[in-house]
């Protein structure tokens, strides 16, 4: 008798699958052997012999794994003899006919060509001669140039290295009574990791359908434009990589508008089928006008395949100390400021390397002044009173370099500086250096450029209107004194109207209105001062101005030997000088008297007032002195004679003066 392990004698087995045949020889007999289409089976060649338990009947069990070739009739025959019965006897067991069913889909996936950022989807059907019996799906991938294949999980992800390379999904389709289960395997965002040989397998515990291997042609950018920087004027270039089995067209373009910008170089590689073609971008002299969003085209006849979009910055100086004031003997401070870290957009934000930190670009800052001796640009270094200070980098990226200048001088004003930043190329951040030359900056000198009076000669009681000015950044703090003094004698004026200040842009003027109090020509007159204080860090400017206060000569007494009351005018006159002449006139001859001018040392007919000493000189006016008159002319004249009452005589005479 003979069992198979299907439970029937027509088995119909998958290739790769097994078969336990048993067959039992009722007791005395002595040898066993298998046939297959009547041929005699060779143990451990055609079939592996299993041990079974202790019997009274004659038992061999065998089992063989199920090939291609497996198909066919299979039965046991024994052999009996004894003492009794020297004459063998043979006894053939039921045929076990055994049929194979092919270890091969009913359909394969399929070759393709996908395109970078789009999806494909490969198909598979198999046989289900396990009806209702668990079975396994699973999808096998091997990338181009790879000679095992990569592991894929259970929902048709590949990763490698940490990172997901394929974004694959698995669906199977079936019934638990189907004769058939199909199963697909989606891949969403292709990209050029998705190349290459896929196949599909099911398993029935042990035993296995698979696939023949389909092949992914993929067509994309293999290697995207990146998030460049570039240093004003210099030279960026973009780099835009396809892969696949033709040339691709390479274009670049504008995001804003789509609109292609300039020509790109193209190179082709093949690489056993394999093409490549390689697109660079060059950017010239860069300008701020470059600075906006890419990407990159890649065209094979009607399809096509774009790049992420990326960002150009273009790193340059942001802002200059246009002009640095400073006041003469003192120092002032140039300042320029850079761009000092690598950008990813517009917004300024940060480009960051794989740590999440920040990216400085690394730059050399040199300075320059401009020689009008030479009319040439020379190094800062050629001047001992230049001092570079270390650039300083803020949270917000932008490098500060300050430019020192100390001992200024009166007729530097307007001397020109420039700084040079040497931006260093740094190729693993996609950065292309250049030098950057700022724009002149100009030195201006704080000063005090005018201070004038209203009146440098007043007399006592006149007012002075004080008129300062200074030039600079900002308004200056304003403060007049006198004669060395910290504010203004108060012996000497007094205060009209206090400082007022106005400006215009960089000019600045003080206005200090005071009153002339006491005479001090006699000393050569005062000085006042104005002083600019600018502040601790750059420093004073002053002016003298010196004002003579004379005497007021109107007010100086006028002195006389003439008596009050003899008729002699005194005549005044204005010199237009500050000085006051006055003159004497006698009055005129009579019959009665005359009068004639009386001068000396301390007195003359016209006197002079000084306004630098108050006097006049000489100090007296001169006397108008009167004299009897001796007459010549005729007349009469009564004289008593005698002593005669009542009786006239008349005299005539002449009468000469």
């Amino acid at each position: 008798m003979v069992v198979s392990s299907t439970g029937n004698l027509t088995p119909n087995l998958i290739v790769r699958s097994s078969i336990t045949l048993t067959c039992t020889v009722a007791s005395g007999a002595r040898s066993i052997e298998w046939l297959k289409n009547n041929q005699v089976l060779t143990k451990d060649t055609d079939y592996k012999e299993i041990k079974v338990e202790d019997s009274d009947d004659l038992v061999s069990k065998i089992e063989f794994d199920i090939e291609a070739n497996s198909a066919g009739t299979y039965k046991c025959r024994g052999t009996q003899y004894d003492d009794f019965c020297a004459t063998q006897q043979q006894f053939e067991s039921d045929d076990v006919v055994l049929t194979i069913i092919t270890a091969t889909p009913l359909e394969n996936p399929s070759d393709a060509t996908a395109y970078g950022g789009g999806s494909h989807k490969f198909s598979c059907k198999f046989p289900n001669p396990f009806v209702g019996d668990p079975y396994e799906i699973a999808w096998s991938f091997m990338g181009v140039g790879e000679s095992a294949a990569m592991p894929m999980i259970g929902n048709g992800d590949v990763y490698e290295d940490g990172e997901r390379i394929i974004d694959g999904t698995i669906a199977k389709d079936h019934t638990t009574t189907s004769g058939e289960i199909s199963t697909t395997l989606n891949i969403a965002n292709v990209n050029i990791d998705a190349a290459g040989k896929y196949l599909c397998t099911i398993k029935w515990g042990t035993i296995f359908i698979k696939s023949t291997a389909a092949t992914l042609t993929v067509r994309t950018i293999s290697v995207p434009p990146q998030i460049t920087n570039v240093a004003k004027g210099g030279e960026a270039k973009f780099t835009c990589k396809t892969t696949g089995d033709a040339e691709a067209a390479v274009t670049f373009h504008k995001t804003a508008d789509n609109s292609v910008v300039g020509t790109a170089a193209l190179t082709q590689q093949d690489d056993n089928g394999v093409l490549t073609t390689t697109g660079i971008l060059t950017i010239s002299d860069a300008k701020d006008s470059d600075s906006f969003e890419y990407y990159c085209k890649a065209t094979w006849d009607a399809n096509e395949v774009k790049s992420a979009n990326i960002y150009l910055a273009v790193l340059a100086i942001t802002d200059i100390t246009s002009a640095a004031w400073g006041v003469e003997t003192k120092a002032t401070q140039f300042v320029c400021k850079s761009d000092a870290t690598l950008k990813k957009n517009a917004n300024g934000d940060a480009y960051l390397d794989l740590n999440k930190k920040e990216i400085r670009a690394s730059a050399d800052i040199t300075w320059e002044y401009f020689d009008t001796e030479t009319s040439t640009w020379k190094a800062s270094s050629e001047d001992n009173r230049f001092s570079v200070s270390t650039s300083n980098i803020g949270n917000n990226g932008i490098r500060v370099s300050p430019l020192f200048l100390r001992d200024l001088k009166s007729d530097e004003d307007g001397l020109k500086v420039r700084c040079n930043i040497a931006y260093q190329a740094d190729a693993a951040n996609h950065f292309f250096g250049a030098t950057v030359t700022s724009g002149d900056m100009i030195l201006k000198i704080s000063t005090i450029t005018s201070l004038a009076a209203s009146n440098i000669g007043p007399v006592t009681g006149e007012t002075i209107t004080l008129t300062c000015i200074a030039t600079g950044e900002t308004a200056p703090t304003f403060k007049f004194t006198s004669s060395g003094r910290k504010t203004i004698d108060n012996s000497l004026y007094e205060e009209v109207q206090a400082v007022a200040v106005t400006s215009d842009s960089t000019t600045h003027t003080a206005k200090y209105i005071t009153k002339a109090l006491t005479p001090n020509a006699l000393s050569s007159g005062h000085t006042i001062d104005c002083e600019a204080d600018y502040g601790k860090a750059l420093g004073r400017a002053t002016k003298e101005i010196t004002v003579t206060t004379y005497h007021d000569c109107s007010s100086v007494e006028i002195k006389s030997f003439n008596p009050a009351d003899n008729g002699a005018t005194i005549t005044e006159t204005d010199n237009g000088d500050g000085t006051l002449t006055q003159k004497i006139t006698c009055p005129g001859d009579t019959a009665l008297a005359r009068f004639s001018l009386m001068t000396s040392d301390l007195s003359a007919e016209s006197i002079t007032c000084s306004k630098s000493t108050g006097k006049y000189e000489p100090l007296f006016l001169a006397r108008c002195m009167e004299t009897n008159p001796l007459s010549t002319a005729e007349g009469l004249q009564k004289m008593v004679i005698g002593g005669t009452r009542g009786k006239t005589w008349a005299l005539f005479c002449n009468s000469h003066r």
